[in-house]
């Protein structure tokens, strides 16, 4: 691999040389940055519009959906079973509803002939369990072997994970940490010099570092600076594997940026729904006005929401401004976060919990996508991941009211809370099966559900490696502007460098140490104690989190 990133005189990034919160550009919406909450929240999604997505993201789960959704005789046994399907938290759906769901498939297939992926959701999740080849998988299981393979004793379980998460790559190990590591103000650090520049730069709390992507013309990509805490040289066919799924993950990317800028497509609905009809019956003696408006309240509450009308099938509107990152940011190219974790099961714990709802990555780290590649499943129960989103119902809410309508209806239509609550509303789930490579955006918050151990008496594992997109609107610190902070990197180095200068006088010896610098490189054990110091201060934001996203205002947090 060879460095073909720029190189730069003065380096001026968020945090060194400009303000933490510098934004460049149109930087993509996302849940922690501060941008109008109406660019970060869908208007008007009914209950009824998110069963339909839910239905069609289980039939496209299903193996050559896209040849079956043509065959009559299957379509007509889907139809049945959605029929009598009775799902908890599905509303039932009407024949006009379920007509649309067999014609958008339709067209959805021709997409996915051609583009090998599809929307599970509109607001950008999306999944595809072929585009990364099935002899790219099994490399990468090769790849990665000598970091499974570590002595029991060597492994990295996380924190608080009761011994079931073992972080394989992760980078709240060595992060950079304001104030205290070493950045490079003249010079970037590539590949091959990977190591040269150790202890050098300028001194400057908590950022994850991304590594450096060039996207070449044929959309092929390549990292031009190391990833954090995965050595170059003696995990190099962890590199090429890596660039290769990245490589696969672009296109999906794209499909997943794209309704953030487009506005006709991200306001896109099946189903306009501005209240429903609930009038009733008209009674036999009318009472007292205060009266009246009490038994119509009850009336209302108790008696279920009619399903509103759907029109004939129409696909989604064209797009006027389509994401292509091979062309829109080839000259800067990508920042990309790498992250590789394996959660393991045994008889003595058989289930793993599942995660807390949370946004990826903090302000600073200005994340924009995801991507999730499900790499190895073995003897656990199918998983799934959940997405949810902050609605924007203010329109609906004070038309209701101007008309004198009550809005006890509105969680029932909408799969929200209780009135008086946040609107916070949940898209649905996606299943995490081996092979499947999952993008979404980070207007979303996502929520790993619970899995178990399928065979109780045996092993199981699940392994995913996890790609944070920075936002490519701008660049942030990443590995091409801070030098390893890894100390056991450089043993082999320092041993060298000391029988080199030990041939010295004394005060060459001193002046070339302190040129060199090599006191700011961090030590296992204090790398330790800097992520729980991280974690602490992730948890203790992550009370707030919730709240925040609820009321529109969400500060950045990560469980991961």
């Amino acid at each position: 691999m060879t460095s073909t990133g720029p190189q730069v005189s003065q380096t001026a990034l968020p945090g060194f040389n400009r303000p933490l919160a510098y934004l460049a550009g149109n930087p993509f919406p996302n849940a922690v940055e501060p941008i109008p909450s109406d660019t970060r929240s869908r208007g008007q999604r009914t209950s009824w519009e998110l069963a339909m997505l839910q239905i069609m993201d289980r039939i496209t789960d299903k193996h050559r959906w896209f040849e079956k959704i043509f065959n009559k005789h299957i379509v007509a046994r889907w139809r049945r079973e959605i029929t009598e399907q009775d799902s908890p938290g599905i509303v039932p759906l009407t024949t006009e509803m379920i007509d649309w769901i067999f014609e958008e498939l339709q067209y959805k297939a021709d997409f996915f002939f051609g583009e090998d992926m599809v929307k599970a959701f509109d607001e950008g999740v999306m999944k595809s369990d072929s585009i990364v080849p099935e002899d790219l998988r099994l490399a990468l299981l090769a790849a990665v072997r000598p970091l499974d393979d570590l002595p029991e004793n060597e492994k990295d379980y996380r924190p608080s994970s009761d011994r079931k998460i073992v972080d394989l790559v992760h980078p709240s190990l060595y992060p950079l940490v304001y104030g205290r590591t070493r950045i490079l103000s003249n010079d970037i650090t590539n590949l091959p010099n990977f190591l040269e520049h150790s202890g050098r730069g300028l001194h400057r709390r908590f950022q994850w570092l991304p590594c450096n992507v060039k996207i070449h013309p044929d959309g092929h990509c390549r990292i031009t600076s190391y990833i954090n805490n995965l050595r170059p040289d003696s995990d190099c066919a962890l590199y090429d594997v890596i660039e290769k799924i990245i490589t696969c993950t672009v296109p999906l990317w794209n499909e997943t940026l794209t309704p953030l800028i487009d506005d006709a497509y991200r306001n896109f609905n099946r189903i306009d729904y501005s209240g429903p009809d609930m009038s009733p019956p008209e009674p036999e003696k009318w009472p007292v006005l205060d009266d009246w408006t009490n038994l119509l309240r009850q009336w209302r509450v108790s008696h279920r929401l009619p399903p509103p009308k759907i029109g004939e099938f129409e696909p989604f509107p064209p797009v006027e401004i389509e994401v292509d990152m091979k062309t829109m940011f080839q000259k800067h190219g990508l920042q990309v976060i790498v992250k590789l974790t394996n959660i393991e099961l045994t008889p003595e714990k058989t289930s793993y919990a599942g995660g807390s709802w949370h946004i990826s990555g903090r302000m600073n780290e200005h994340i924009c996508a995801t991507a999730i590649y499900y790499y190895s499943n073995h003897n656990i129960t199918p998983g799934r991941i959940c997405f949810r989103q902050r609605l924007n119902l203010d329109d609906v809410v004070e038309f209701s009211e101007y008309e004198g309508c009550p809005c006890e209806w509105v969680p029932g239509a909408f799969g929200t809370g209780s009135l008086g609550e946040p609107f916070t509303q949940v898209l649905g789930s996606v299943e995490c099966r081996q092979g499947r490579l999952l993008t979404f955006p980070n207007i979303l918050q996502h929520r790993v559900m619970p899995f178990a151990l399928a065979d109780p008496t045996r092993l199981g594992h699940r392994k995913i490696l996890t790609l944070f997109l920075v936002d490519p609107n701008l660049q942030i610190i990443s590995t091409a502007n801070v030098p390893p902070q890894q100390a056991d990197w450089f043993k082999e180095t320092a041993r060298a460098r000391n029988e080199v200068l030990a041939r010295l006088p004394p005060e060459l010896q001193d002046m070339i140490k302190e040129y060199l610098g090599g006191d700011d490189l961090i030590s296992e054990n204090e790398a330790a104690d800097l992520r729980v110091e991280l974690m602490e201060e992730q948890s203790a934001v992550s009370k707030d989190q919730g709240w925040l996203f609820d009321n529109h205002n969400v500060r950045p947090v990560c469980s991961h």
